[in-house]
């Protein structure tokens, strides 16, 4: 997983995923089937490795809400400001706000390097002072930004690889997350999915204070 903000970090491992592909016919019939069914299964765990990350992230307790108003260029401008009062240096986003980010003045594009791993998190390029990273796995109506610092990384230094007929790879991994990101959920406008997810909190929390006074 070549992504900029992970650092090295031993001593870190906390959790384990695995996966597996059964191959009908022998090694023999298909030249180096073995080193692409293993490169098929590394994908898979780096792809649930990733998804594990976003999750985490996730959890963060530091959340708020950005209303778009009709004036759009004002509200981005706004928006903008926002990010940029933090001292984070990345963002990870879906693909429908990093659009927007990208279409802003400050962005620019990353070289592409010639190395596509699908439905891989990837660098988008810099937006202000901080690295924009695009997460194919979140809904196009899910405009979360996470603003997060660099993350220790531990992965196990041996997979287990069986035969060809019955592969498995194990990898044992760990994250350490220094401190609870922000995320900002921008809401284009009261039809968005962002805004629903907004009422429901709101009225979780009305509910609580209701309760909570009995």
């Amino acid at each position: 997983m070549k992504l900029d903000f992970f650092r090295h970090k031993e001593g870190i491992i906390d959790s384990e995923v695995n996966s597996s592909v059964n191959v009908p016919s022998p090694s023999g019939y298909f030249p180096n089937i073995e080193y692409k069914v293993r490169q098929l299964l590394i994908d898979d765990i780096n792809q649930s490795i990733m998804k594990d990350l976003s999750k985490r992230l996730l959890t963060t307790p530091n959340k708020e809400y950005f209303l778009f108003t009709n004036d759009k260029l004002s509200s981005m401008d706004k928006l903008v400001n926002r990010i940029k009062s933090f001292g984070e240096k990345n963002i990870i986003t879906n693909g429908n706000t990093g659009s927007m980010l990208q279409d802003y003045k400050g962005y620019s594009m990353t070289p592409f390097d010639g190395v596509v791993q699908s439905g891989m998190m990837y660098k988008s390029g810099k937006f202000m002072d901080k690295d924009l990273y695009i997460d194919p796995y979140m809904q196009w109506g899910d405009n979360k930004i996470i603003l997060f610092d660099d993350i220790g990384l531990e992965l196990s230094k041996d997979h287990y690889y069986k035969t060809v007929v019955d592969n498995t790879i194990t990898c044992e991994y760990g994250f350490d997350i220094p401190k609870d990101p922000h995320i900002i959920c921008v809401m284009e406008d009261e039809n968005s999915d962002m805004y629903k997810e907004y009422k429901i909190e709101k009225r979780h929390e009305t509910i609580d204070k209701i309760l909570n006074q009995k």
